[in-house]
This record gives C-alpha cells, sequence and structure tokens, in this order.
C-alpha cells in the first residue's frame, strides 16, 4: 500500500477524454522500481516520490486510474492506495487500472540533471500569476504558450528546444521538466 500526497499528478495529461485512452502516456504510472509516480504528456513531465507502507512491496508498477488518484486526495492525510491488481482505496474502493498499448517512455533520460548544492536558481517564477498573466494577454483570455525574453542570456542557447527542470518552493521532493518551445517564425 502507497502513502500519497496531495499532488495533481494527473494535471500534466492532456485532456484523455479525446482519444481511446490506450497510449502509456494517458495516465499516471506507478513505478514500482524506484518508489514513485510518474505523468507526462511529452512536453512536461513530474515526478513524485511515494512511500510504501508495508515491507511486501506488493504494489505493481503500470498505469493508474485517475479517477483513483482524485478518490485518495478525498482522504485528507490518509491517501493512500494500493496497487496489487487493481486500484483500492483505503475505504475499500476498487478501481481496474488502465490497460495500455506500448511501454512507459524511460523518463530518466529526459530529466535534466539536479543542481549542484547552493546553486541559485537560473528563473524563479510565481506560476499562478505567470498563468493569470497569460489569461490577461491572451486575446481569447485562455492561457498558452507564452514568450519570455532575457537581455542577459546567450540568445542563440535559448533557441535551441532544451528540457527545463522545474522545482517547487512547497514540494516533498517531486520534480517537474517543462521542454522549451520554438520561437516564432523558425
Amino acid at each position: 500500500m502507497l502513502q500519497l500526497s496531495g499532488h495533481k499528478i494527473e494535471s500534466v495529461i492532456d485532456r484523455p477524454e479525446k482519444h481511446d485512452l490506450k497510449r502509456p502516456t494517458d495516465h499516471p504510472y506507478y513505478d514500482a522500481t524506484k518508489s514513485r509516480i510518474i505523468a507526462t504528456n511529452g512536453k512536461a513531465l513530474v515526478v513524485v516520490p511515494v512511500a510504501s507502507l508495508d515491507d511486501t512491496q506488493s504494489d505493481a508498477s503500470g498505469p493508474i486510474p485517475v479517477d483513483a488518484l482524485k478518490a485518495a486526495r478525498k482522504h485528507g492525510n490518509r491517501q493512500r492506495l494500493s496497487l496489487n491488481g487493481d486500484a483500492r482505496l483505503l475505504d475499500g474502493t476498487s478501481l481496474p487500472r488502465p490497460e495500455s498499448n506500448g511501454t512507459y517512455p524511460d523518463v530518466d533520460s529526459v530529466i535534466p540533471p539536479a543542481p549542484e548544492e547552493g546553486r541559485v536558481p537560473d528563473l524563479c517564477i510565481d506560476a499562478d500569476l505567470l498563468y493569470r498573466l497569460a489569461q490577461a494577454i491572451a486575446s481569447d483570455g485562455k492561457a498558452g504558450i507564452v514568450d519570455l525574453y532575457f537581455n542577459s542570456m546567450d540568445r542563440a542557447a535559448m533557441r535551441i528546444m532544451q528540457a527545463i527542470r522545474v522545482h517547487s518552493r512547497n514540494s516533498d521532493g517531486a520534480i517537474g521538466v517543462i521542454m522549451s518551445c520554438r520561437p516564432p517564425n523558425e
């Protein structure tokens, strides 16, 4: 049985209702070998460490139903989930684990290395404020891709799409990765 935290890990998955839900990345994924839950849409990635509450390590790697994560969060600090066969909640609710066609991507190959101890972040942004700003400047009121301009950075290096490691100041070890977007007209 796993002890979960309040992360809304499924938020990074692109609107799964728009397709057949059979792709490996259509659902969050539990990686039993590294005790973590992963979700990606190919442009953003979240990795959340989880703790096992028993010594048997009986929880199996594989996709997790989004509804199981949402239901577990309703239990406050008693967010527990068993992933041995079906996804079972602490209250006994059982949800079938999704099937997927294919293998979950090797996410470790795209995660930038952890920064050295004491390194100052390259950029700090209030994500909520950036989201609201993106909504405010968009002609249709919907947040989308925003372009950021830095006066002191090497422009040639910024034109290359790259994985950017993201840490939250109110996190428990979870990390995010977001891909930079190509500049317009390139």
